[in-house]
């Protein structure tokens, strides 16, 4: 269903949307994580071409690219079948105008043979603001038929939570081995594992795994239910009061995630009281 070249790269991801396709199964948003906007747009393209070829009417396939949709498609010229939000060139503040999503908006209402593909080219609070995000909100909930959205970002961090909790995150990422939240412990290398043997072990691999979670672009939930799952898939501790402390620091951590406190803190208080 999807090209050669995007199977290649991301099987889990084309699996899991020819899938929702063919059971009529899409959600009404999505939430495409990648530093790469070209991948972002390319899968948009695709899955705009899979819902909008005239070949694929009665049997949903690998988009033909010699149908008027598909031509269209081809060269970003399609008027309803897929609509590119992005920062207009003229915008001083580099922020998608507010007058953008209104007509965004009006567009929508009117109706189309074609399956809408709204695509934002990204989504963070600093590029769409968080009035813009409350105006699209209704629409995201109550999605009409045959429309879809697609939130690109380079993190799930800095969109706005409501949108957040409205779509489906997916990683467009080689790193990840899922899908969806990247929760394995692959994405901490084995020498940033629980649990230090000491103070001076456990600020080295604080300050390290700091460094590799900011340079991984991964988030303090995603690093601390990935141990979690670590301690888990070993099948327990050999001390069993270890894995209890090793797991209740981990909970403590992530409250203090929640309460705000700086990811720096909450990784070297995480080392420090896991010290054996």
């Amino acid at each position: 269903m999807f090209s050669e070249s995007l199977r290649q790269r991301y099987p889990l991801q084309t699996d899991f949307f020819k899938n929702a396709i063919l059971k009529n199964k899409l959600a009404n948003s999505y939430i495409f994580i990648s530093r790469s906007k070209d991948d972002l747009f390319e899968f948009s393209l695709e899955i705009a071409k899979i819902l909008n070829c005239k070949e694929n009417a009665s049997k949903k396939k690998e988009p033909c690219n010699i149908c008027i949709n598909c031509k269209w498609l081809n060269s970003n010229s399609h008027p309803h079948a897929l609509i590119t939000i992005q920062v207009e060139k003229e915008s001083k503040k580099e922020q998608i105008k507010i007058d953008s999503i209104r007509e965004l908006l009006g567009n929508l209402q009117i109706s189309s043979d074609h399956y809408k593909v709204i695509f934002f080219e990204e989504s963070n609070l600093n590029i769409l603001s968080a009035e813009s995000c409350n105006l699209l909100l209704k629409k995201v909930e109550e999605t009409p038929p045959k429309i879809l959205f697609i939130f690109g970002s380079s993190t799930k961090n800095d969109i706005l939570p409501t949108i957040l909790s409205r779509s489906q995150i997916i990683y467009l990422n080689k790193q990840y081995t899922s899908l969806l939240e990247p929760v394995t412990s692959s994405h901490i290398p084995e020498d940033l594992s629980f649990p230090p043997s000491n103070i001076k072990e456990a600020l080295d691999k604080a300050k390290a795994t700091f460094e590799h979670i900011n340079e991984n672009n991964l988030s303090m939930k995603d690093f601390l239910i990935s141990q979690a799952f670590s301690l888990y898939s070993k099948g327990g501790h050999p001390d069993g009061k270890d894995f209890l402390r090793l797991y209740k620091n981990l909970n403590e951590s992530y409250m203090k995630h929640r309460a705000f406190i700086q990811n720096k803190t909450v990784i070297e208080d995480l080392f420090i009281n896991s010290v054996k």
